[in-house]
């Protein structure tokens, strides 16, 4: 049929359409789609705002402790307060540091969580679970829980374990960032002494941690120290930073993944 404002006729293939609609489809786009997240973008961006006003206030802090600290005023005997102004600033800026870590592990951990939780359960139907894997042996409504691991003798709660059962199960995990499993690893285990000890943990969660930290890279963990040892951890600016990427990375990943099996 012709005539009208087409020049031409308007017949069209809709295989090619199809195709070519599914060539424009981002691999972030693919794994909203699997979610149903139409505002992960939004969640994301009010996450990494927040991780970005920290690391201002904190440098702003430390710079006027910095101001305070070389005044040579306050080592007199006659400082005018300088020394009770600059021990204030000191502890102001140590607990800081933990209220914004703590801030941002209550986002990024609890992020992540859920998200893997939704990729798992949109992949049910789309992915079967290998022919005799252990998980099959759990109970049907948890074969696609993250928040389950099914180990050799038993089941048990663990997110970390749970999340990578799933991934190399279903194929998922070569699509997933470098360092995937450590940064959750380290992510949870900090969120998890946190949450469950404050600021200041017991001498056991310190010493802990301490060695677990060895494992991982040394810039993601800073350490306050009273007498000589480990006191006070913190998430580093660097560590927020490799957490929002590795999100990111999960979730076009997971789109990658999706194109490369035809969802």
């Amino acid at each position: 049929m012709t005539g009208g404002f087409f020049k031409g006729p308007r017949d069209f293939d809709p295989a090619a359409l199809k195709a070519g609609l599914a060539a424009m489809t981002t691999p972030r786009d693919r794994t909203k789609k699997l979610l149903r997240h139409t505002l992960l973008d939004q969640q994301l961006d009010a996450i990494k705002a927040v991780v970005r006003n920290h690391e201002a206030e904190r440098e702003g802090t430390g710079h006027q402790f910095e101001i305070l600290d070389t005044d040579p005023r306050w080592r007199g005997e006659f400082d005018g307060g300088l020394e009770a102004r600059r021990e204030e600033a000191f502890w102001h800026l140590t607990f800081q540091a933990s209220a914004h870590s703590m801030s941002a592990v209550g986002m990024l951990a609890p992020f992540i969580e859920s998200l893997f939780v939704a990729i798992f359960a949109g992949l049910r139907d789309r992915v079967a679970l290998p022919a005799g894997h252990p998980r099959l042996t759990l109970n049907e409504k948890e074969h696609w829980n993250p928040r389950i691991y099914q180990g050799s003798k038993a089941a048990r709660t663990d997110l970390l374990k749970g999340i990578m059962q799933l991934s190399e199960a279903t194929g998922l995990e070569p699509h997933l960032p470098p360092q995937t499993e450590m940064t959750l690893e380290a992510l949870f285990r900090y969120r998890n002494n946190m949450f469950h000890n404050g600021f200041e943990w017991p001498d056991g969660k310190i010493e802990s941690f301490a060695a677990e930290r060895s494992k991982w890279p040394e810039g993601w963990f800073e350490i306050a120290e009273r007498n000589d040892k480990p006191w006070l951890f913190y998430m580093s600016p660097q560590f927020c930073t490799h957490c929002v990427t590795t999100v990111d990375g999960i979730i076009d990943g997971t789109g990658r993944y999706l194109k490369e099996r035809g969802g």
